[in-house]
């Protein structure tokens, strides 16, 4: 089980592991003095996969995971960074 450092973040991030937004955001959080990691972020666990809708734009949206074996829905906070502009 990993450690937390620092205080929890704000907010979850839907910012695949391995990718070059997930590193961002952990960059960030290290300069915020934040863990790096939040229990709600998105994973690649095999059992979850994302929710998309499309917002008002047409844009996908990620609003959380759904567990493809027991059918458990994370759903993420509606306060996010998926406005459209």
């Amino acid at each position: 089980m990993a450690r937390r450092v620092g205080r929890l973040p704000q907010e979850p991030t839907t910012a695949l592991p391995g990718t070059p937004d997930k590193v961002a955001v952990m960059a960030e959080r290290a300069a915020r003095g934040e863990s790096l990691f939040h229990p709600h972020d998105a994973t690649l666990d095999g059992d979850w996969g994302l929710i998309v809708v499309s917002s008002q734009t047409g844009r996908p949206v990620v609003i959380g995971q759904l567990n493809q074996r027991t059918r458990a829905v994370r759903l993420w906070g509606a306060k996010r960074n998926y406005d459209d502009s």
